[in-house]
């Protein structure tokens, strides 16, 4: 092509080219470039270390907290502070959570023992009352509740014994209660 003079292009088509063609292309890179850098530093990188600190979260880890977000985008900021708050929420009410579980179990504990203890009671006063029966009927009327008070005391002795989501097999209480 060099050689045919005719198709050799002269100095001012050159510039042409560069000012029409080249120039405005590499402008154009060069705002896209600058435009990812800004994006890159002021919303993707603070998005990543929001989406850390919720996978953090989902795994169970409310003690993560988010880091220098006074530096990023205003509306990024409220959403880790939005965050923290959610996570330390949660935490409070798991918290509660337990402590209620532990309230619960104390008192079911000592309605157990309650119930035990009363159980206990009335089989003693069957067991006087039985005693200063005055018919043998009588007697035997009595023990047959006072059997039937202790089958109800052994088998709460079962139940409270037992794990709470473990069924309870009622063939260990048959012979004691024959």
């Amino acid at each position: 092509l060099v050689t045919r003079p005719e198709l050799a292009l002269t100095a001012g088509q050159v510039v042409v080219i560069i000012s029409q063609i080249v120039l405005p292309t590499g402008l154009t890179a060069l705002a896209l470039f600058i435009v990812w850098l800004a994006t890159e530093r002021n919303v993707v990188r603070w998005v990543r270390h929001l989406r850390a600190v919720t996978t953090a979260y989902r795994r169970g880890n409310m003690r993560v907290r988010t880091r220098n977000m006074d530096a990023a985008p205003h509306e990024l900021a409220q959403l880790g502070t939005t965050m923290e708050q959610m996570a330390d929420a949660i935490t409070d009410r798991e918290l509660k959570l337990v402590e209620n579980i532990a309230q619960r179990e104390l008192l079911l504990r000592e309605l157990n023992h309650r119930v035990k203890n009363n159980l206990q009671v009335i089989t003693s006063l069957l067991n006087m009352q039985a005693r200063s029966a005055d018919t043998p009927q009588e007697e035997a009327i009595i023990r047959e509740v006072q059997a039937r008070v202790e089958a109800i005391a052994l088998v709460h002795r079962g139940v409270t014994g037992a794990n709470q989501n473990e069924l309870i097999d009622m063939r260990e209480f048959l012979p004691q209660l024959g």
